[in-house]
């Protein structure tokens, strides 16, 4: 999953933070590159979110067809009482987990 957001971080707020769900790390790279392949290319790069919630997206990549969860924190007086929490998030977001699983299934079955 990835994070962008919360000033206190290197990047301040103008970066991405991605997460493991294993082991717990977290790791800053840059906000325009895919997590899965690294390639840069904005034109195969694409943001997908659930209509009226703008704050969690699918991030996508034509390249390598992979896609990381990506969630946007805004940095004011609501995200100070509202602590950022990956585990939350994680939870929060398998929504977005679902609809991109059934549109892989929808796709594969098209080329079938």
């Amino acid at each position: 999953m990835a994070h962008v957001g919360q000033a206190g971080t290197k990047t301040k707020g103008r970066g991405r933070a991605l997460w493991c769900a294993q082991c717990g790390c977290v790791w800053d790279i840059e906000r325009v590159r895919c997590a899965r392949c690294g390639t840069q290319n904005q034109g195969h790069l694409h943001f997908f979110n659930v209509e009226g919630d703008d704050d969690h997206r699918i991030a996508t990549c034509d390249e390598c067809g992979g896609y990381v969860r990506t969630v946007y924190q805004e940095d004011g007086p609501m995200a100070q009482l509202y602590p950022f929490s990956y585990e939350v998030e994680d939870v929060v977001m398998a929504k977005l987990d679902l609809i991109t699983y059934r549109q892989l299934v929808a796709q594969e079955a098209q080329q079938d």
